[in-house]
């Protein structure tokens, strides 16, 4: 198919004739014209703004940082409060007498005294436990106070804090006896019995008792 278009000018005449073939380089051109224009334009505008992605990775930067500083003031709580332990109390007060030792003074005279005494005691109370310790030391089948008086001394000021055990023997020559336990009839054996005082309810706290013992070497002193 062809078009002619003939214009009359001047008494000229201009031909234009268009032709299939002519008509679809023109359509080619068009197309290629468009394609050009979209890439240009999808350029200038750009996948993201220059600022959004200049500021996405300093967000994350930050974040980590954070993160990093919150975890080491979290974790140094948890390890003191891990060192930080509290006895268990029993609520009670063990008390042990394990051991006595007498010394002869003066053979001839016939006099000897309490030498030491081996005691371990633990407080399982919630206080502070302070107490003394009142020694009794006879011979024979009686167990009457009121006979043996005579006989007893005494360890003032053993006290312990909540929780706190003490185990050692104390001697005569260590000042904290308060009196000398002095008892004659050396070829005797002896019992002796220290009781627990608790100076604070001026009660008792617990007595023990040891018995077959003997003296059978000098004092020191």
């Amino acid at each position: 198919m062809e078009e002619e278009h003939h214009h009359h000018a001047g008494g000229g005449e201009i031909v234009v004739r268009i032709t299939p073939r002519n008509l679809e380089r023109l359509i080619y051109i068009l197309i290629i014209i468009g394609l050009i224009i979209f890439s240009v334009v999808s350029l200038n505008k750009g996948d993201c703004p220059v600022i959004e992605c200049e500021v996405e990775p300093e967000e994350t930067t930050e974040t980590n940082t954070i993160t990093g500083a919150v975890v080491t003031q979290v974790t140094q709580p948890e390890t003191t409060e891990t060192n930080t332990t509290t006895p268990k109390l029993s609520g009670e007060v063990d008390f042990f007498f394990t051991e006595a030792t007498t010394c002869i003074i003066n053979e001839t005279q016939d006099k000897a005294r309490l030498d030491s005494v081996t005691i371990s005691i633990k407080n399982g109370l919630s206080k502070i436990l302070r107490t003394e310790m009142k020694i009794y030391v006879w011979h024979g089948s009686t167990t009457s106070f009121s006979e043996i008086n005579h006989y007893a001394t005494k360890i003032d000021n053993v006290n312990l804090i909540s929780g706190n055990a003490i185990a050692r023997s104390f001697t005569m020559d260590s000042g904290k006896f308060a009196s000398k336990g002095m008892f004659t009839d050396i070829d005797r054996e002896k019992k002796v019995k220290i009781i627990l005082w608790d100076t604070d309810r001026d009660e008792i706290i617990e007595e023990k008792m040891v018995t077959g013992v003997e003296a059978t070497q000098l004092c020191a002193n």
